[in-house]
């Protein structure tokens, strides 16, 4: 279902998606332990690892990402409510 949501990222700010969505888990759920599937954000290839200049979650300092859009569990709450709208 994630991946076939709009990047929340580029839904909020009214940008046209260019790359595909997959699904972000949520950075800082300790050393080697798998973070739930319940703190998941979609979030299209290039906000995810590919955009430069501080537009990707990974190749950015996380609290510089954050400052820039939205904080990660900003991004876990739209991803709910789009779930919730496809499934209503």
């Amino acid at each position: 279902a994630i991946h076939e949501l709009p990047c929340v990222i580029c839904f909020a700010k009214g940008l046209k998606q260019a790359t595909k969505t997959i699904a972000h888990h949520s950075i800082g759920g300790g050393l080697g332990l798998k973070v739930s599937d319940l703190k998941t954000c979609a979030l299209c290839e290039f906000h995810h690892n590919k955009g430069d200049n501080g537009e990707a979650i990974h190749e950015t300092p996380l609290w510089e990402w954050e400052e820039k859009f939205f904080t990660q569990d900003e991004l876990i709450l739209m991803t709910n409510k789009l779930l919730e709208n496809e499934t209503a």
